[in-house]
């Protein structure tokens, strides 16, 4: 059976919703990525964004700082991650407001923000191209999309090591680097149907040394709904931590992480 890896699903949100409290401290190269792309985005009129599977606001908040908007409004599934983001936002001048509800239904009118920006949650979404038509909807005409998706080839070391465990990981945790990340022409071909013109698009590979129990918390924290534990195998994760242990070098585990930058324009 395939992982079900929907971003709003309930194994999902429950996921997130217990990663919450630490997932800021664990994913701050997020942070920084967001940051990036809110910084590549185009000038034009910022009077709202629409920060899409906010999460704890990292893109927000970057917009806050680079845009200066009159408004931001962060759209999560996740109750808790909602809390942490308006924790993270609350001393904000400008005004921000929390939705909780999926990227592919947002309870809001048509062409609502100047910007939206959806940073490394693209890929947990099963219907991909419906959230890329809903941000589309919601982009005022001349509006910017700004994306951030796992590359081909993130993680790659991480999931050798998964696809080579004996006794075998399950199955659904082998698939799981093919389903997770987003090939370049299949995003583009995705905003093109949804009436948005990919402007500018780039790859950033980078090359990260860190402990195996640091690496194993964070594909806990943002995964746990696509690597749930197989009741035949409780010790997945243990197993898993043993052999980054065994593949590492002195220093760490070497592994290489690529994300896919996107930005489009609605006509």
């Amino acid at each position: 059976m395939a992982a079900d890896r929907t971003a709003d699903a309930p194994g999902a949100v429950a996921t997130y919703d217990l990663a919450a409290e630490t997932y800021a401290s664990a994913l701050a190269v997020n942070a920084a990525a967001a940051r990036r792309l809110v910084a590549s985005l185009p000038a034009g009129p910022t009077d709202t964004v629409l920060d899409l599977g906010c999460g704890t606001g990292f893109a927000s908040l970057a917009a806050i700082d680079l845009l200066s908007p009159h408004e931001v409004v962060g759209v999560d599934a996740s109750r808790e991650m909602l809390d942490r983001y308006r924790d993270a936002t609350r001393s904000s001048a400008t005004r921000v407001r929390a939705i909780e509800a999926p990227i592919t239904a947002v309870p809001l009118p048509d062409a609502q923000a100047d910007v939206a920006v959806a940073t490394m949650v693209l890929q947990w979404v099963d219907d991909r191209p419906s959230a890329v038509r809903e941000a589309a909807r919601l982009l005022a005409p001349g509006g910017r999309l700004g994306l951030v998706v796992p590359a081909v080839g993130a993680d790659r070391e991480f999931h050798e090591v998964v696809r080579a465990l004996d006794p075998p990981a399950p199955e659904q945790w082998r698939a799981v680097e093919s389903a997770r990340t987003i090939e370049p022409d299949a995003l583009l071909g995705m905003l093109g149907d949804s009436g948005l013109e990919a402007r500018d698009w780039w790859i950033e590979e980078r090359r990260r040394v860190v402990t195996s129990e640091r690496l194993v918390e964070r594909m806990r924290l943002v995964g746990d709904h696509v690597f749930p534990e197989p009741p035949d195998d409780p010790d997945v994760w243990a197993r898993i931590r043993d052999a980054l242990v065994a593949a590492a070098k002195r220093d760490g585990f070497a592994y290489t992480f690529r994300k896919l930058f996107v930005i489009a324009t609605r006509a």
